[in-house]
C-alpha cells in the first residue's frame, strides 16, 4: 500500500470514527452502498466535521479558493455580441432546449431503465449537459422563457431525487457502474450552474448535498467501490471525472468531505485504473498514459481525460498545491504539441492507441493530420478543450489560452454544425466531407441527440462570456466580435464598452470606452499570437504592442474615448509537423487570423485537385477577398506566382451541403 493511500485511509477512519461517536453515521469507509447521511443528521454531521477539522492544521479552510482567479466573468446580461456567432448561439437555443426534450431527460432519471431494458448506458449525461449549456445561454441572453425552462426542468430532476439522495439513470443493482457516475457528474454541473449562476434555492443545495453524499456512500476505498473499478471502457477515468463537481460543491458548501473526495481521487486513484494520470501527464504525453505499454489497450480518451483535468484546475483553486497547477500546464502543453490539429482540436486522427475507440483516443494527431488513419475528431473534443481553456485563461490571465480558443472555436467547432444547425458532425474530418452518420446517440423525440450536441451548445455561449472579462484593474477583452459590454470597474462603477468590427472578416476594431465618469484605470486587449504586426491607437497616439500578449491600456479614460485597432490578417502558410508526411509529398494549409481557409468542390472544378507551383511552398499568400460565391461567411481568391489561383473559403463553411458536392480539402497538396 502506497504511503498517499495509507494516510488517506487513516484520515478517513479518523474522521468517520469521530462521526460515529457522536452517533451521526458510521466510519466513512465502511458506508454501505444504500447508506447517506440523513438530513436530520447532518446539521451535527456538520458539526463534528469542523471540530476534527478545526484540530486538524493542515487541512484547508472549508470552502475557501486558496487560488483567486486573475479573470471572472462578467454578470448575466452584461455582454451582446451580433453577427454570426450570436446567430449559432440563438439557433442551438431554439432547436436544444425545448420543454418536452427536457422533460423525456428527466424521465430517464425516473424510470432507471437498466439499458439492456430500454434505456441507454449512457443516458444520464444528457440533462446535466442540456442545462449546463441553457445556463450559460441564460447568462448570455436572460430571458424569461429560458428561465422558466430553467426553472421547470431543475424541479423536474428534483422530483426524481429518491429518500436516500440518489438521482441515477441506473437502476440500485447495477449502481455505480458503467456510466452511472458519469452521468451524476453531469447533473451535478447542471445543478451547480444552476444554483450559482441562476437562482440559490436551498432545495437545489439540499439536493445536491444528498446526491453527493449519497454517491460517498457508495465509492472510495474498500469496502467501498473504489472509483477507478467503475465505467464503461476507459479504466475509471470517465467515472473520475465526478473530481469537477465534486470539488465546485466543496466551494460553494464549506463541507470538507467533498475535498477528501477529491483528494482521494486525484491523490490515491489518480483518475486512472492503471496510473495515476495527473502524476503520468508530468513525464509523458498524453497519447501514453494508461496503456500498460501496449498501444492496443489505450485507454487515453480525449474528451473524458480533458474533463478530469478541467477538474483538477479546480482542484487546484481548492487546495493551492503548486504540483497540480504543473500537472495542468503539463496536460496542456501536451494536447498542444502533439494533439491539436490546425482546427483547434484534435485526437483520433492516428494509429497509437487501437483500442476500444481507436477514433476518439489521443493519439499523437498532430503529425497524424496529414494522413490521418482513422474517420476524425470527435466533435466532443474541441468544446471540452475550449472548456479546459477557458478555466486556464480564467485561472492564469495569460492570453494564449484565449488563443487556443479562438481557433478551436472558429474552426472545429463552427465547423462541426450543419448549417440550419439540426445535425453535428460526430467525427470532423480535415479533407472529407461532413458526415450525416451519428455515432453514439440517445434517442428523443424521434431525434437522435449525440454526445455531442448539448457539449457544442456551451461552447457556443462561452463565447460572449469570454470577449469581455473584469479583473482587479480594470475590463479585459479577449473577442472582437461585434458588440457591447459593461464591465465593473476598480472602484465598483462600471464602464460600457462599444466593440464595433466585422471580425474575424476583418481586423479592423474599434473600441469606444465610457466609463461613467472619467477615471483612471487598465483596459486590457488580447493582441493575438497570429498578428504579427498589430497596429493600435487610443485616441489617435499609436501604442506599441507585442503578438501573445495582452495590451495594457493604464490610464485616465473619458466617456467617448476611443481605440482604434488594426490585426494582421494575412494569410499564413501551416507546413506539415515533421515526421507526417510521406518523403516527396507536400501539403499546406491556409490560416488568416483565427479561420483556417479550405478549398471546396462547389468553388471551381479542379477544388480537390493538387496545386501547381513552380518554386517551394511560401511562407504566405497574398489573398483577395471576393463575394460569396456558396453560402460562406468569407471566400477569397489565392493568386499562384505561375499565374493561376484557387478559390478558399472558411473552414466552418467548407462541406456546407453535407454531401459529396461540397467535398473540402484543408490539407492542399502540392505538385
Amino acid at each position: 500500500m502506497s504511503e498517499t493511500r495509507r494516510n488517506f485511509l487513516l484520515k478517513t477512519t479518523y474522521v468517520g470514527a469521530g462521526l460515529a461517536a457522536a452517533g451521526v453515521m458510521k466510519p466513512l469507509a465502511s458506508l454501505g452502498a444504500s447508506e447517506h447521511i440523513s438530513g436530520t443528521a447532518r446539521p451535527a454531521f456538520m458539526a463534528v466535521e469542523a471540530a476534527l477539522l478545526n484540530s486538524a492544521p493542515e487541512v484547508f479552510q472549508a470552502g475557501a479558493a486558496h487560488v483567486v482567479d486573475q479573470l471572472r466573468f462578467l454578470e448575466a446580461g452584461s455582454t451582446r455580441i451580433h453577427g454570426f456567432m450570436d446567430e449559432k448561439i440563438i439557433q442551438q437555443v431554439h432547436l436544444r432546449f425545448k420543454p418536452e426534450d427536457l422533460s423525456i431527460m428527466v424521465e430517464m432519471y425516473r424510470n432507471r431503465k437498466d439499458h439492456f431494458a430500454g434505456g441507454n448506458w449512457a443516458d444520464g449525461e444528457m440533462w446535466g449537459k442540456a442545462v449546463r449549456a441553457m445556463v450559460k445561454a441564460y447568462c448570455y441572453r436572460p430571458d424569461s422563457e429560458l428561465r422558466a425552462g430553467l426553472d421547470a426542468t431543475v424541479s423536474g430532476i428534483l422530483s426524481t431525487q429518491t429518500a436516500d439522495g440518489c438521482i441515477s439513470t441506473y437502476p440500485y443493482e447495477k449502481q455505480p457502474y458503467s456510466g452511472d457516475l458519469w452521468g451524476r457528474k453531469y447533473v451535478l454541473l447542471g445543478l451547480e450552474d444552476y444554483y450559482v449562476a441562476v437562482n440559490k434555492d436551498p432545495r437545489v443545495l439540499e439536493a445536491m448535498i444528498q446526491m453527493a453524499d449519497y454517491t460517498l456512500g457508495q465509492v472510495g476505498p474498500a469496502p467501498k467501490v473504489r472509483i477507478v473499478d467503475t465505467g464503461w471502457d476507459w479504466n475509471g477515468i470517465e467515472s473520475s471525472s465526478i473530481l469537477e463537481p465534486m470539488v465546485r460543491l466543496y466551494l460553494i458548501t464549506g463541507l470538507p468531505r467533498y475535498l477528501e473526495f477529491a483528494r482521494y481521487i486525484v491523490e490515491v486513484e489518480g483518475g486512472c485504473k492503471r496510473e495515476n494520470m495527473f502524476e503520468a501527464v508530468l513525464k509523458k504525453d498524453v497519447r501514453e498514459i494508461g496503456h500498460d505499454s501496449n498501444p492496443t489497450q489505450g485507454t487515453a480518451k480525449q474528451y473524458e481525460m480533458t474533463s478530469c483535468f478541467e477538474g483538477l484546475v479546480e482542484y487546484y483553486r481548492a487546495t493551492g498545491n503548486q504540483h497540480w497547477r504543473d500537472s495542468g500546464l503539463r496536460f496542456y502543453q501536451s494536447v498542444l504539441n502533439t494533439e491539436t490539429t490546425v482546427v483547434g482540436s484534435g485526437g483520433g486522427l492516428g494509429t497509437y492507441n487501437k483500442g476500444i475507440g481507436p477514433n476518439e483516443q489521443w493519439n499523437d494527431s498532430t503529425r497524424a493530420q496529414i494522413h490521418p488513419v482513422n474517420i476524425g475528431i470527435e466533435a466532443c473534443a474541441g468544446p471540452r478543450w475550449m472548456g479546459f481553456c477557458g478555466q486556464m485563461l480564467r485561472l492564469t490571465g495569460d492570453p494564449e489560452y484565449a488563443d487556443t480558443m479562438e481557433l478551436a472555436m472558429e474552426n472545429a467547432v463552427l465547423g462541426s454544425i450543419k448549417p440550419d444547425g439540426t445535425r453535428i458532425d460526430y467525427h470532423n474530418q480535415l479533407n472529407g466531407t461532413r458526415n450525416n452518420k451519428v455515432g453514439w446517440f440517445v434517442r428523443i423525440n424521434e431525434k437522435n441527440v449525440t454526445c455531442c450536441v448539448y457539449n457544442v451548445a456551451d461552447a457556443l455561449a462561452l463565447v460572449p462570456m469570454t470577449e469581455v472579462m473584469s479583473s482587479s484593474t480594470g475590463p479585459v477583452i479577449n473577442f472582437y466580435f461585434d458588440g457591447e459590454a459593461t464591465a465593473p470597474l476598480p472602484d465598483e462603477t462600471k464602464a460600457s464598452l462599444r466593440i464595433a468590427s466585422d471580425y474575424p472578416k476583418s481586423g479592423k476594431v474599434t473600441i469606444t470606452v465610457n466609463p461613467q465618469a472619467p477615471k483612471a484605470f487598465n483596459l486590457k486587449l488580447r493582441i493575438p499570437g497570429w498578428s504579427e504586426n498589430t497596429g493600435l491607437k487610443v485616441n489617435g497616439k499609436a501604442v506599441k504592442v507585442t503578438p501573445k500578449t495582452y495590451a495594457d491600456l493604464n490610464r485616465k479614460w473619458s466617456p467617448g474615448d476611443t481605440i482604434h485597432l488594426d490585426l494582421d490578417m494575412k494569410c499564413h502558410v501551416i507546413h506539415p509537423p515533421e515526421g507526417s508526411t510521406n518523403p516527396g509529398e507536400q501539403y499546406f494549409a491556409l490560416q488568416r487570423g483565427p479561420v483556417v481557409l479550405v478549398r471546396d468542390a462547389r468553388l471551381e472544378s479542379n477544388a480537390l485537385q493538387p496545386v501547381a507551383l513552380r518554386n517551394k511552398v511560401p511562407d504566405t499568400f497574398e489573398l483577395i477577398a471576393v463575394k460569396e460565391t456558396v453560402p460562406a461567411q468569407m471566400e477569397f481568391v489565392v493568386p499562384v506566382k505561375n499565374g493561376s489561383s484557387f478559390h478558399v473559403i472558411d473552414f466552418a463553411s467548407a462541406g456546407g451541403t453535407w454531401d459529396t458536392t461540397s467535398e473540402y480539402r484543408t490539407w492542399i497538396s502540392v505538385i
